[in-house]
């Protein structure tokens, strides 16, 4: 076999510059999705308390809602009689959500103004403040306080996550962009499942405890801020944007470990050059209607991703498998076992992201995933109209199956290719608008499904099932290959395709 051209090579230098910025980023924002999950009931339970001493201040009417006794396995009853108790409770899922759709807006100007670092670091600050936030809302007897601190660690992390995967498509040799591509969603996995073993009761998940979680998120916070000094800046930023050939070199140089990165420069202003010479030469026309096509695909593809259901499954899997039959703590061990296949299934998603394709992942997983969701409402329609109590353990195999094929396809495609897909001049703004719609979504699927699971129950899967399988014919015909295509390559075969339909 011909030697690995040095620019190709995976060097430990690019291994520390991708994990810095997505232990910083994504693992985050996997563990704050999921540690709610696990301790559900305490906190619902906790909820319910400061409420009640509220209500017993006031002389109010409703205090026996709030205040009568009630165990951890009837959570979800109190849920389904207290709608107050229930948005409150969906407002907590989903405020993380919220707070990353609000900030996003704001990641292209700090990108393009203040580079990937100084993005970090801010973003970073803001994500502490919301820990801080969190960690104190028990002391400060004010769900209040949680809500919001959930919601600034979003508006922290949805910058920050956008700045990552274009970060990480712009560092990465064309050879290995799909599978670095994949890395936030393994650290995104791994976060879950850190999230869901500390949740335990034993652990972290107790009613002393459970603020703890939060807390915990401190760590990743201190290793991005320790780590990210010794990475450089994005080399595209420093060449095309500041127009700083030294220090540009010099991050190749590094992330590279070779001293002859020359004709990957050379070959990057190429393409910029030819880039400008088509928007001084071309039809501005056509090349809107190809910009808004590529944004119409990837938006697609995001809303997809967060309409699979998943984002309910991570944040109420607990809940999920307790509504088909299994005790409390057999349900935190399933969600336990949940998150390591999801972390399993994103290891697998890395290695056949630059051997079987972009878009074959993306239907084959799609088509899994609407599979898997109809075995659920299946499954879970048996165990509760008692015509199959052991059919619990069918659903609980059809929401790991879920889990194997959405790692391997629905989660990380997505963001391999909206990255692939814009050239440099149109990125960060191709990625702020499908960051949007990513966050709109998951906050839509996050703040409503507490509500479907009390009124549509088993249903509720079937509803993501007829989505996921209206979006897989839409991706049949729309999305191309990527795979081991330069951005300049990817260009040219979307213009071919779009003229040929036009």
């Amino acid at each position: 076999m011909p030697p690995v051209n040095s620019s190709q090579r995976l060097t430990r230098s690019l291994l520390l510059a991708v994990f810095s910025v997505t232990i910083g980023t994504w693992y985050p924002l996997g563990f704050s999705l999921t540690n709610i999950n696990a301790p559900e009931d305490v906190i619902v339970q906790w909820m319910r308390t400061v409420e009640c001493h509220r209500s017993l201040h006031a002389n109010a009417d409703d205090s026996t809602l709030w205040c009568r006794p009630a165990y951890y396995n009837e959570t979800h009853q109190l849920l389904k009689e207290n709608f107050v108790l229930n948005s409150l409770w969906a407002l907590v899922g989903c405020s993380l959500i919220v707070g990353c759709f609000v900030s996003i807006w704001i990641a292209n100007y700090m990108m393009a103004r203040l580079g990937m670092k100084v993005t970090f670091y801010i973003c970073n600050a803001v994500v502490a403040v919301g820990v801080a936030l969190c960690g104190c809302c028990v002391v400060a007897k004010s769900y209040a306080l949680f809500i919001i601190g959930r919601f600034v660690v979003g508006m922290g992390l949805g910058v920050s996550i956008s700045a990552a995967s274009i970060y990480i498509a712009e560092i990465s040799p064309v050879r290995l962009r799909g599978a670095l591509g994949t890395v936030p969603s393994l650290l995104y996995g791994s976060g879950m499942l850190t999230a869901a073993i500390l949740g335990l009761p034993q652990i972290l998940g107790s009613e002393e405890t459970w603020t703890g979680l939060s807390w915990f998120l401190f760590l990743p916070v201190i290793l991005h801020f320790v780590s990210l000094p010794f990475c450089p800046e994005s080399p595209r930023y420093l060449l095309l944007n500041k127009k700083d050939k030294v220090n540009g070199e010099k991050a190749l140089q590094w992330l590279r470990k070779s001293a002859d990165v020359k004709e990957e420069i050379r070959d990057r202003k190429r393409r910029s050059c030819r880039r400008r010479s088509t928007h001084r030469l071309g039809d501005w026309s056509v090349q809107r209607q190809l910009l808004r096509r590529n944004i119409l695909i990837c938006v697609a593809i995001i809303i997809d991703q967060r309409f699979t259901g998943y984002v309910a499954v991570y944040t109420y899997s607990t809940a999920i498998f307790s509504s088909v039959g299994l005790a409390r703590l057999q349900s935190m061990y399933g969600t336990i076992g949940l998150m390591f296949v999801q972390t399993m299934s994103g290891v697998s998603g890395m290695l056949l992201m630059d051997k079987a394709g972009r878009r074959k992942l993306l239907i084959a997983g799609n088509i899994g995933c609407t599979l898997a969701m109809v075995l659920l409402t299946v499954f879970s329609l048996l165990v509760n109209r008692g015509v199959c109590p052991q059919c619990q353990w069918g659903g609980l195999a059809a929401v790991l199956a879920f889990i194997i094929l959405f790692g391997i396809g629905p989660a990380s495609v997505p963001w391999v290719l909206t990255a692939e897909m814009f050239d440099k001049s149109s990125r960060s703004s191709a990625m702020t608008v499908v960051m949007a719609c990513c966050h709109a979504a998951g906050g839509t699927v996050a703040a409503v499904f507490p509500l479907m699971m009390t009124s549509l129950d088993a249903w509720t899967f079937l509803v993501f099932a007829g989505i996921m399988t209206v979006f897989t014919v839409f991706f049949w015909w729309t999305v191309v290959e990527t795979k081991g295509k330069t951005f300049s390559e990817i260009q040219a075969i979307l213009w071919q395709k779009y003229n040929k339909q036009d």
